[in-house]
């Protein structure tokens, strides 16, 4: 795996099937509560057909599945899974820490066009460490020939940092990548990909009516990294009511100074 890392920026992770399969069943019952008259079966063929339906007639309950499920304790216990730290100390991350909360991601043929994130880096909108990672698993198969297509990444852009970018982080200016190849990362159910918060990737765009991507997404970093320390470990996600000046101006923290 570090050597796969260490070349390509990622590399991929089996045995997941223990891990992604509460949560697909957690899943499956918030729809059941959601909406219970409808007919839900996570494995049945029609169910991103129905995810596609709900999702233009009641955005906003769909939405609340997307808020809550983060809270679950099956999504909490995937986060620190000892085959999840296995992986991580095995590539390298010798004290590893969760960066951001563990989220999930529901992309659907009738996403916006803006839910399609092209060419990016994860480096550019957080404070990562520089061995930091991000673990992308998929509830079910993925990749090219798939209706829910994957992620695309370009292999060994990792290596050249944190690249130059023009009006905003997907708009990477830096020569250096324009000639490497994209690949798309082919994954069965019970893998999943971890890669380096500087390597280059982009979202694929589902095409095919009806067609859903489910994935989970977490991100990790290294305490035991020099320069994220001497930074004060910062970290990349806040309890906003906790440090809201505005809503609570009586917070000791709206003091002036």
């Amino acid at each position: 795996m570090k050597n796969s890392m260490d070349e390509n920026g990622f590399c991929k992770v089996s045995g997941l099937e223990p891990i992604l399969t509460p949560l697909k069943k957690r899943i499956e019952r918030l729809f059941i509560s959601a909406f219970p008259n409808e007919d839900f079966d996570i494995e049945d063929q029609k169910f991103p057909v129905l995810i596609n339906k709900l999702f233009l007639s009641d955005r906003e309950r769909v939405l609340s599945i997307y808020q809550v499920l983060d809270r679950t304790p099956e999504m909490i216990a995937t986060t620190f899974n000892e085959k999840i730290m296995a992986a991580l100390k095995s590539i390298g991350l010798t004290n590893p820490a969760l960066s951001s909360y563990p989220t999930w991601r529901l992309d659907l043929f009738n996403n916006t066009q803006n839910r399609w994130f092209p060419w990016h880096q994860e480096d550019y909108h957080e404070s990562f460490s520089d061995g930091g990672v991000t673990l992308w698993a998929p509830l079910h198969k993925v990749g090219q020939d798939q209706p829910s297509k994957s992620i695309f990444v370009k292999p060994g852009s990792h290596k050249f940092g944190t690249l130059d970018i023009g009006k905003n982080k997907f708009d990477i200016i830096d020569k250096r990548v324009e000639n490497i190849p994209d690949q798309c990362v082919e994954l069965e159910y019970g893998e999943g990909v971890l890669f380096s918060n500087y390597l280059v990737h982009k979202s694929g765009i589902i095409e095919q009516e009806g067609a859903m991507r489910f994935s989970i997404q977490l991100r990790y970093d290294d305490l035991d990294d020099k320069k994220y320390l001497e930074n004060g470990w910062p970290q990349n996600y806040v309890i906003q009511d906790a440090v809201d000046t505005q809503k609570f101006p009586d917070l000791p923290s709206a003091a002036p100074k």
